[in-house]
Order: structure tokens, then sequence, then C-alpha cells
């Protein structure tokens, strides 16, 4: 329903005309909100997947540079000795 569809009386606007145009404009604005939290949700769930990935990675490069830092001291204490 759009404004221009409201029928005038006497004293203005008709109520049930003005009563269905807010109840219009509030089930769009719910319809809007309703996909914008699903789309939100979506958005969020990629970011927790990426960050579980990242995560992992990380996990992984520090176990590689533990593992490379332990050969380096292991050589510097089998030089020394």
């Amino acid at each position: 329903m759009r404004m221009n569809d409201l029928k005038t009386g006497i004293w203005g606007y008709k109520k049930e005309g003005v009563y269905n145009y807010i109840v219009s404009l509030e089930e769009e604005a719910a319809r809007k909100m309703a996909q914008r939290d699903l789309e939100a949700e979506e958005v969020k769930q990629e970011y927790e997947k990426r960050v579980a990935e990242l995560e992992k990675e990380l996990e992984t490069v520090r176990a590689k540079q533990a593992a490379e830092s332990k050969k380096q001291i292991d050589k510097v204490e089998e030089s020394g000795e």
C-alpha cells in the first residue's frame, strides 16, 4: 500500500486506510529486518569458519617454528660441546 492509496473523507484520511498503511509498512520493515538478520548470520558463520581455519594454520606455523628453534638450539649445543 502507498500513501497515494489512502482514501480521504470529510475530516481527512480514513482511519482504516491509515491503519492498513501503517500495518503494511510494519510488515515490510519486519520482513527486511528478518532478511538482514539472516544475511548477517550467514556472514558471521563464514567469518567464524575462516577464523577457525586461520587459528589452525597459526597453530601449525607455531609448531613448525618451535621445531626449527629446537633444532637450532640443539645444533648450537652440539657445536659448543
